[in-house]
């Protein structure tokens, strides 16, 4: 016999299914008041995983946090991740369906795309449930019925949760496009370079997730850089060529000297773009696309170099000269290019 109150009878993602964007749908049984929905929905931590590009230390979060234990038999253990406030809600007439997708409009947007890996093995699994507060709370029909725990029909072994995972695209990885400025060269990949958690931003370049290995993201010397002039009207002349790393104060193009550039993860403000060498970022006020601030690394020239104009040149390309991993483990391939014409003249 069906126990009484309000039961999601349908979803996306169904029974332990796979997102690729983060976005649910939840079908209910009968006409549910809206509010009570959507003050208790919950994304929680079920799975914690160390990723691939991770060093042999604690699980992903344990790291981040410290001391998470997620008990799949215990709601209260679970995290917390994401509520109900950080969606926006499109329901039908009936108040039946519901459909959810990530805010992005506020001031204070923030990427929410869950940690996820190339190897679903070693990606953590999340969870959707009605406790935003950490404990169970109660839904409730439109007639007034409730419940306050087994909400989903369609998880009959374990109904006070839904667990999912996020992938990736079948797409590998790839440089995508330049965007060149005075003082920096902005680099922008296919596919994230940091993930969103609520305890900062994530990537291979974390020194303190990836003590292991060098990160190859955040390494000038792993970007060759060519720099070409306007030959004639139709024709690019190779000027320079050097790793990035090479540029000093001092330092003709034509040259190599000691490290001195640096690249940071992009965090446009309204004031300008900064670009500090870490992806652990809280961003700023409005005025800067989140898509580009994890998808883009800054090529940076050193303070002393800031006379040279890089929109001078005709055309820059990059190339990397070791593979690098994105922020989910994939490979960026060496030898990969891309490169960027100017028109004649450039204001930036």
């Amino acid at each position: 016999m069906q126990a009484p109150g309000p039961q999601v009878i349908a979803m996306t993602p169904t029974a332990n299914g796979t997102l690729w964007r983060l976005e649910f749908k939840l079908v209910f049984g009968e006409p549910m008041d809206r509010p009570s929905v959507e003050q208790a929905f919950s994304v929680h931590l079920l799975k914690d995983r160390r990723l691939s590009w991770q060093s042999p230390l604690q699980p992903l979060f344990a790291t981040l946090r410290g001391g998470i234990v997620p008990n799949p038999d215990d709601l209260s253990t679970l995290p917390v991740l994401l509520r109900g406030t950080d969606f926006e809600w499109s329901w039908n007439e009936a108040g039946t369906e519901c459909s959810l997708r990530p805010k992005r409009s506020s001031s204070q947007v923030r990427n929410i795309d869950l940690p996820t890996d190339v190897d679903l093995q070693q990606a953590p699994v999340y969870a959707i449930s009605f406790a935003a507060n950490g404990t169970h709370q109660t839904i409730r029909t439109q007639k007034g019925e409730t419940r306050s725990q087994g909400w989903f029909r369609t998880h009959a072994s374990q109904p006070d949760y839904a667990p999912f995972q996020v992938v990736i695209g079948n797409q590998p990885p790839e440089l995508e496009r330049l965007g060149i400025h005075q003082e920096f060269v902005a680099v922008t990949f296919s596919t994230p370079m940091a993930q969103s958690t609520p305890w900062g931003m994530v990537s291979s370049a974390n020194s303190h997730l990836n003590t292991g290995t060098q990160s190859n993201v955040l390494n000038p010397a792993n970007y060759y850089v060519r720099l070409f002039k306007w030959e004639g009207v139709n024709t690019h002349r190779l000027v320079a060529a050097f790793p990035w790393s090479a540029i000093d104060r001092d330092t003709n193009l034509a040259q190599i000297a000691p490290v001195r550039g640096q690249i940071g993860f992009a965090r446009p403000l309204s004031n300008g773009y900064v670009a500090p060498p870490s992806v652990n970022l809280s961003y700023g006020p409005g005025g800067f696309d989140p898509w580009e601030s994890i998808h883009t690394v800054q090529l940076i020239l050193p303070k002393e170099r800031e006379q040279l104009r890089l929109s001078d040149f005709s055309k820059i390309e990059v190339e990397l000269l070791e593979s690098l991993q994105d922020a989910s483990g994939a490979h960026v391939p060496r030898g990969t290019i891309v490169a960027e014409t100017l028109p004649l003249a450039v204001s930036d």
